[in-house]
């Protein structure tokens, strides 16, 4: 039936059949203890048995919803615990179906990420790992040499199972094949030719430059100035050593002027005039600070084209000529920049490009180019500013169930003093 509550709004009531005796008074209680809210349980009270069912239906309701909610918290936990059950039980079935099998490991030369011995065996950091997961996993490890694109395309097709190299993940690469965590930090760095290259080419590239050979023309005509000065002062009076004709003349005034501002004076032609004398001596003065600054501007283009330095950061790339790698994660930075590059296809052919001059600056990843600028002997510098930063990471195909049992042996692997050994065996302390 129906009855009025709260200001005439028709709510259900449900008639509830409870024995009485005569005489006694019923105590109200809820039909189902408040499990969800213990601090908010119902109150107890004595009611005349008219007034019973008037209170049952708000603590009928009450009870029905805080045991649909406690249910469904036990069903929720219930899941998730299974759930999580099953994974751990998904994680070592794969553990257990990888145990005593072979890989196929896609790698390439990147020194010293993956390197081979004068026996043909590969080692470096990324290998080092590699065996070090292989271990974890029970599993042995059949490493092949193949090209950059192919560690990636081979693995997307199947030819292997999985590639480690100096990798680096990208939004292109992740869209046909997975990536691992994390193992190793990277970026962009530059090399260039050492900034000071001293030697004959040097000096004589100096001596050609147009700076020096404007300040030897700038002398020049100074000097046929004060010789023109010195015929004029002396033709009337001194022909034998100045002549009479104007070649001759200003040829004379010329050796002149310059054999006093080199020697203080030669011996064989000195002026015999008044004028000719008091312009000599004003000269031998004026040619003292000449040669100085003459030898200052000298001192100057030759330590400028000695540490001529045409890149020292990533801002002056767009302007010089930049060699990379062929087929580099780092052809997407220079697109996006605006820099022009000229592939290699080894980082030595970068590096004599860098040091014959026919390139500018090299640029690759930074842990390579330090490590192969160490082991060379040519006159390179690496610059210290590393920009674009990458991640370098384990390839395995899409949905592969190999990724999650690389990853967990992986985490382990890194936070322990094994990885630490591996890196200073080819960084140093």
């Amino acid at each position: 039936g129906y009855d009025r509550f709260s200001g005439g709004v028709n709510m259900p009531v449900f008639s509830v059949n409870i024995p009485f005796s005569p005489g006694t008074r019923a105590t109200s209680a809820p039909l189902f203890p408040n499990l969800l809210f213990p601090n908010m349980l119902l109150p107890n009270l004595l009611l005349p048995k008219q007034s019973l069912p008037k209170l049952l239906c708000p603590n009928l309701i009450s009870s029905v919803v805080s045991a649909a909610l406690w249910l469904l918290a036990v069903f929720w936990l219930t899941l998730s615990t299974t759930t999580h059950a099953q994974d751990n039980t998904s994680q070592t079935q794969t553990a257990d179906q990888l145990s005593g099998t072979t890989l196929r490991v896609g790698t390439k030369v990147a020194a010293p990420f993956s390197m081979l011995d004068d026996n043909g065996q590969w080692h470096g950091i990324s290998i080092d790992l590699m065996r070090l997961i292989a271990e974890e996993l029970n599993v042995e490890l059949q490493f092949v040499e193949q090209q950059l694109s192919e560690l990636i395309s081979n693995v997307a097709s199947g030819d292997l199972d999985t590639s480690i190299a100096a990798i680096s993940i990208t939004p292109e690469r992740e869209k046909i094949i997975d990536f691992s965590h994390q193992y190793f930090g990277s970026g962009l760095a530059i090399v260039t030719p050492e900034q000071y290259q001293a030697g004959w080419k040097s000096m004589l590239k100096a001596l050609i430059s147009p700076q020096f050979l404007a300040t030897v023309f700038l002398l020049c005509c100074v000097l046929a100035f004060v010789g023109v000065i010195i015929w004029i002062l002396e033709s009337s009076r001194n022909t034998d050593q100045f002549g009479k004709s104007p070649g001759k003349g200003i040829g004379s005034g010329f050796w002149f002027a310059a054999v006093t501002m080199t020697t203080v004076g030669y011996g064989d032609k000195a002026p015999i005039t008044l004028a000719g004398r008091v312009v000599s001596v004003i000269w031998m003065f004026a040619a003292l600070i000449l040669t100085a600054f003459l030898t200052a501007q000298l001192t100057t283009i030759l330590t400028a084209q000695q540490t001529q330095q045409v890149v020292t950061g990533a801002g002056d790339l767009p302007k010089a000529k930049v060699g990379n790698l062929g087929g580099a994660s780092s052809l997407r930075y220079f697109e996006e920049n605006g820099i022009k590059v000229s592939g290699f296809e080894t980082i030595a052919a970068g590096f004599d490009a860098v040091a014959s001059g026919k390139i500018d600056a090299f640029v690759h990843d930074q842990p390579l180019l330090r490590y192969r600028v160490n082991q060379s002997n040519q006159p390179l510098l690496i610059l210290p500013d590393m920009f674009d930063p990458q991640s370098y990471a384990i390839v395995v195909a899409q949905d592969s169930p190999l990724r999650e049992a690389i990853n967990v042996a992986l985490l382990k692997i890194l936070t322990s003093s094994d990885w630490l050994d591996v890196q200073r065996r080819y960084f140093g302390s």
